[in-house]
């Protein structure tokens, strides 16, 4: 499994980390001040749960979280 670290000064109080399994399986996980959103994704059970769509999902929501002050 790989993981990939991109806090930034673009999201300030956020800090995400990728990981992949492969091309078929992976996770999201978002810090936020206050909380933590994991999120799995694995494509050699359904065909759509895809690294991107996962990704930008809890991403996002770790961004509105981060915004409403957690």
């Amino acid at each position: 499994m790989r993981f990939f670290n991109t806090a930034s000064t673009d999201h300030p109080g956020e800090l995400t980390i990728f990981g992949a399994h492969g091309r078929k399986q992976g996770i999201c996980v978002v810090f936020t001040n206050a909380t933590i959103v994991v999120g799995a994704w694995d494509a050699t059970d359904n065909e759509l749960h895809t690294a991107a769509r996962a990704n930008s999902t809890v991403t996002g929501l770790g961004q509105f979280l981060v915004d409403h002050g957690y």
